[in-house]
C-alpha cells in the first residue's frame, strides 16, 4: 500500500482515510552537519523514521517540512532559515489542512533541536488542539533516543555527531562521506562561552562525549531500536487518544 500522501490521488486518499490511524509529519531544517553529512540531515532522519512508523502502525506520511529556525550555523553555506513565527504558522496551517482532509491525529517527528525551532513547534501543536481539536504528538527523536545512543554507540552524539551519523548511514551508508570527516570541525558547547556564528559544524555538549563514524552494524542496530522505541510511544499515545475520543473513563 502506498503511504506517501503526495503520491496518492484524492480519490485513493478518500477511499482509505477511514482506515488510517494517523499521519506522520517529518520536520527539520537544511543546515551544515559537519563536512561529512548532508545538509538535509535534520529532515531526512525524520522522514526515515516516519516511513518505518507508518508501515508498522498503519499511518500515512505527509510531505516533510524542510524549513525551520537555524541561525548559529549560518557561517557555513547551505543554511536555510525562517523566522520562528513563520515556522509556527506553517506547521499550524499544515495541521489545519490535514484536519480538513480528515486527519486529526498527527505524529510530528522533528529532527532539529534549536530552542526557538522547538518552541515554535510546541506553540503550533498547542494551537492545533485548542483551536482545531487536532491531537499531535511531537517527538524530538535524538532526545528520546539519547540513552539508546549511549548504550549502542557509546556517545550521545550532539549535532552531526555519532548518533546523527549513525542514522544517516542506516538510511544509506554512502550518504556519510567518511573521507570528509574532520575532527577539527568538532566544537564543544560550554557554559559561559558564546560564539556567533559557531566556528565548528560538529557540536558536542559534553567534554567526555565524542563524534566519530560508527561501524555500519552499530548504525543499523541503533536505527532499528530507535524506531522500536518511537513505535511504542506512538502506539501508547494513539491508544490514550482513543480513550479520550471514545469518552471512556480511565481505570
Amino acid at each position: 500500500m502506498e503511504r506517501r500522501l503526495w503520491l496518492l490521488s484524492w480519490k485513493e486518499l478518500k477511499d482509505i482515510r477511514e482506515k488510517i490511524r494517523f499521519v506522520a509529519l517529518p520536520i527539520g531544517v537544511v543546515e551544515a552537519h559537519g563536512p561529512h553529512l548532508p545538509l538535509g540531515t535534520d529532515f531526512m532522519i525524520p522522514l526515515y523514521i516516519s516511513d518505518k512508523l507508518v508501515e508498522r502502525l498503519n499511518g500515512l506520511i505527509a510531505p516533510a517540512i524542510p524549513y525551520g529556525v537555524t541561525t548559529s550555523l549560518t557561517g557555513f553555506p547551505g543554511c536555510l532559515s525562517v523566522e520562528p513565527e513563520t515556522l509556527e504558522k506553517l506547521v499550524f496551517q499544515a495541521l489545519k489542512s490535514l484536519k480538513m482532509s480528515g486527519f486529526d491525529k498527527i505524529i510530528v517527528i522533528n529532527g532539529h533541536g534549536g530552542s526557538e525551532h522547538v518552541k515554535a513547534l510546541v506553540e503550533a501543536i498547542k494551537r492545533a488542539w485548542l483551536e482545531l481539536g487536532v491531537r499531535t504528538l511531537l517527538v524530538n527523536w535524538w532526545v528520546y533516543a539519547a540513552k539508546k545512543s549511549k548504550e549502542i554507540l557509546g556517545s550521545i552524539g550532539g549535532h552531526a555527531g555519532t548518533e546523527e551519523t549513525a542514522m544517516i548511514m542506516a538510511i544509506k551508508e554512502d550518504l556519510a562521506k567518511k573521507e570528509l570527516f574532520d575532527e577539527s570541525q568538532i566544537f564543544l558547547i560550554e557554559e559561559g562561552i558564546e560564539a556567533f556564528p559557531l566556528p565548528g559544524s560538529i557540536l558536542i555538549y559534553d567534554p567526555e562525549d565524542k563524534a566519530e563514524i560508527p561501524p555500519i552494524d552499530s548504525c543499523m542496530r541503533f536505527a532499528n531500536e530507535v524506531v522500536d522505541m518511537i513505535s511504542k510511544i506512538v502506539e501508547r499515545t494513539l491508544k490514550g487518544w482513543k480513550v479520550q475520543s471514545d469518552n471512556v473513563e480511565l481505570k
